[in-house]
């Protein structure tokens, strides 16, 4: 009874219904092929795997597949299956290669060699000899650059021209009151100390919005006591040092003693 109440299926409707079929963005070909095989279980075809190839052919997106399976020639639908899956393979792992990070600054690199005059401004300095990737993210607050540590810096004895401290040049003073900058860097402020002493030098020319950038704090986790405290790290620093209040927030039921040890900044200062 079912098959004699059962609609009776127009063949010519249900082809035309598979003949728009088409490939849908980010659908693979064996998917696309499974819903061909759905549609033509309707059409009577007697060839429906040379259907479902055909239509494969002319209707997927790629046009380079495209153009793989007509090189072919005579292509069965197994064939079109393989080539198909080891496309898209391809396919995947070049786009995961070609994938570009979007950069926040764009460095322009130059080289300059046999430096006997000042270093014009917008542009930094520093000798290749000691240049290292392993600085590459950490900025010298003496000077601002970062192919080297601050206990490394050349500009160590040197007095700031802003506040008159010794141990770090005026870019990079943390009492110049400025909210933004267009450039890090400009000439050295004891150049007399460079002048003609350089075989070659680097110069880097560094666009940013915003000085904060060189002072964003570097943060790292440390296991004290059997507790996990995120201290900010110093590189140039000797010790690692806490607030009395944290210490009474993490260690309540610990003693506290007293140190004989004095802690100077850079600078000499207490």
């Amino acid at each position: 009874l079912d098959t004699y109440f059962a609609p009776k299926i127009n063949a010519v409707y249900e082809r035309y219904i598979f003949r728009t079929i088409k490939q849908t963005a980010g659908e693979t070909i064996e998917q696309f092929i499974t819903r061909l095989t759905e549609q033509g279980k309707s059409c009577s075809y007697k060839d429906l795997d040379d259907q479902i190839r055909d239509q494969v052919i002319e209707k997927c997106q790629s046009s380079v597949l495209r153009r793989k399976f007509l090189e072919e020639g005579e292509i069965t639908l197994k064939k079109v299956r393989e080539m198909a899956k080891a496309f898209e393979a391809t396919e995947v792992q070049v786009s995961a290669m070609e994938r570009v990070q979007t950069e926040v600054n764009k460095v322009s690199y130059k080289r300059q060699t046999k430096v006997n005059k000042p270093i014009q401004k917008n542009v930094s300095g520093g000798n290749s000899k000691d240049s290292k990737q392993g600085y590459k993210n950490v900025h010298c607050f003496r000077c601002g650059n970062e192919n080297h540590l601050a206990n490394s810096c050349k500009f160590v004895n040197v007095l700031c021209n802003f506040c008159k401290t010794k141990g770090h040049i005026a870019k990079v003073c943390f009492k110049k009151k400025k909210n933004s900058c267009n450039e890090i860097s400009e000439s050295p402020e004891n150049e007399d100390e460079i002048e003609g002493a350089l075989d070659e030098l680097q110069i880097y020319d560094v666009s940013t919005k915003d000085n904060s950038e060189f002072r964003r704090k570097f943060l790292c986790t440390i296991a004290v006591e059997g507790k996990r405290i995120q201290f900010e790290l110093d590189s140039g620093a000797a010790v690692s040092i806490m607030s009395k209040l944290d210490f009474d927030r993490y260690f309540p039921k610990l003693e506290l003693f007293s140190s004989t040890i004095k802690l100077l900044t850079y600078a000499g200062n207490p």
